[in-house]
């Protein structure tokens, strides 16, 4: 059986996990553990002996907090993620690659989204404590239906959400806006509006946050319904206001911020995202733009 596990399938699991100024060792285990849970033969050992892909392929670690700077970020995301991925799917050239994919900054993450597209099969995990696992699938897109499904849009998003409230300012121009998509504990929608004021920008904020579970999305039911609520609702905003440029500021779980990134890709014009810098911050410094979707194509 195990043997038929790595020749005999034309699937195989191989985790991901993103992670700056954490122990990286311990997070693979319990990814691992948890990847064991679904696939019983799984093994990092096995995977390095018939794959050739070792620990260094399958983590983007970073040991501090990541430096703040666009060029960095831009070119880690182009060279050290996209390199990673291109090596585990040369050197699983025969089979179909499942990623368990597990992600640590939310900014950061949506990028990794919109560079892993929307072609390779995946399940998404959010980290979260608890009694007995840390490690919950939130988002499973094994297949290609699913991975299709997550951008399926909702026609009257704006007028009637299931899930979310959304915020949209009088204004007589909304070709470019600001979207504050608040989902984790951290609100951040006044922030956003003081920052773009203190740098000179006059541009309306949108705002997106939960009308249920604000902080605490269920960890037992699948996400894919509020990234697909999401992305419609950016949809929409292009549609029916003509918004034709979005800045990001994203307070939301880091999976969902990947699932995100897949789903909204490369659709439009760029996309610039930013990164909150510190909370105990003047209001004009408060983040920091990292990175604009036009600068990191998908190749997969």
């Amino acid at each position: 059986e195990e043997l038929d596990f790595w020749i005999g399938r034309n699937y195989i699991p191989v985790p991901f996990l993103q992670l700056a100024n954490k122990d990286i060792n311990k997070a693979l285990k319990e990814l691992k553990g948890e990847i064991k849970n679904k696939e019983k033969y799984f093994s990092l050992e096995n995977l390095k002996n018939i794959y050739e892909i070792d620990k260094e392929d399958i983590t983007l670690y970073y040991p501090e907090f990541l430096p703040l700077d666009e060029k960095f970020w831009t070119d880690y995301i182009n060279k050290e993620f996209e390199q990673k991925i291109r090596t585990i799917l040369k050197n699983i050239s025969d089979k179909t690659t499942v990623f368990h994919i597990s992600v640590g900054i939310t900014s950061l993450a949506f990028g990794l989204g919109v560079k892993f597209g929307l072609r390779l099969p995946c399940i998404l995990y959010h980290y979260q404590p608890g009694k007995d696992k840390n490690y919950h699938p939130v988002l499973n897109m094994e297949t290609a239906e699913s991975l299709r499904s997550i951008k399926e849009i909702k026609h009257n998003v704006l007028e009637n959400p299931d899930f979310c409230n959304i915020i949209i300012p009088e204004s007589s121009d909304y070709s470019e806006v600001a979207l504050a998509i608040h989902l984790a504990s951290h609100s951040l929608y006044s922030d956003v509006e003081n920052y773009l004021r203190e740098n000179g920008k006059d541009i309306p904020v949108v705002g997106i946050s939960l009308k249920d579970n604000q902080g605490k999305l269920p960890l037992n039911q699948d996400w894919k319904k509020y990234v697909v609520e999401v992305n419609s609702i950016i949809n929409k905003l292009k549609d029916i206001k003509k918004v034709s440029k979005f800045h990001l500021f994203l307070s939301t779980p880091a999976v969902f911020g990947f699932a995100l990134g897949m789903a909204v890709g490369h659709a439009g014009s760029s996309i610039p995202v930013y990164s909150l810098r510190s909370k105990n911050i003047n209001p004009k410094e408060k983040y920091e733009k990292v990175f604009e979707t036009q600068n990191i194509p998908s190749p997969f």
